[in-house]
């Protein structure tokens, strides 16, 4: 699928799948021109530790409470949990992506999907979308070509000249998150 230009500042990203037996994980990767995360704030997952209450950034423990969602420091990426109505059965959390808020340094947003128990890998449809005012601006679907997989590169958000443009990457990883992280970590 060739480059689509984003021609907003804020949308939502999510996952979507029709397997609810999987427990499957978005997170996103702030990549610097260097294909490097800018560092370990700038990986964002159900984890992180920079965590944000009310737009407000906080190096926090983590919460049993969810009022406090992963985010990078500058809460330009934001976790969340969103349910769709959709054809799939089961809507993953997402993130809500605020352009305006990026730091210069940052050219892209890598979206990486995992299973959280590296002993399975992706089973049945699922797919990414990228939705603004409840309406499906972007959508790449996957499905067999990664069943042996339990890390796939979905899609990237990167910098041009001339704006925001999303591209799907569909590249898939057999050892889990931590083969994307080493990659770019």
């Amino acid at each position: 699928m060739p480059s689509q230009r984003l021609p907003y500042s804020s949308f939502l990203v999510l996952l979507l799948w029709d397997n609810n037996l999987l427990d499957i994980d978005l997170s996103a990767m702030l990549l610097t021109q260097e294909n490097k995360i800018l560092g370990d704030n700038y990986f964002v997952f159900y984890n992180s530790h920079c965590r944000t209450i009310d737009g407000c950034s906080l190096l926090l423990p983590l919460s049993k409470s969810r009022q406090d969602r992963p985010c990078d420091p500058d809460t330009s990426v934001v976790e969340i949990e969103f349910e769709l109505e959709s054809d799939y059965d089961y809507c993953s959390d997402g993130f809500v992506v605020n352009l305006n808020k990026v730091r210069p340094e940052i050219q892209e947003i890598l979206f990486v999907a995992s299973v959280y128990d590296t002993r399975f890998s992706f089973k049945g449809d699922f797919g990414i979308i990228i939705l603004k005012d409840n309406k499906i601006v972007f959508e790449e679907h996957y499905s067999e070509k990664f069943e042996d997989c339990n890390a796939l590169e979905t899609i990237k958000i990167r910098r041009a000249k001339d704006g925001w443009f999303v591209d799907s990457i569909g590249a898939g990883y057999h050892n889990g998150l931590q083969a994307v992280i080493e990659k770019y970590g």
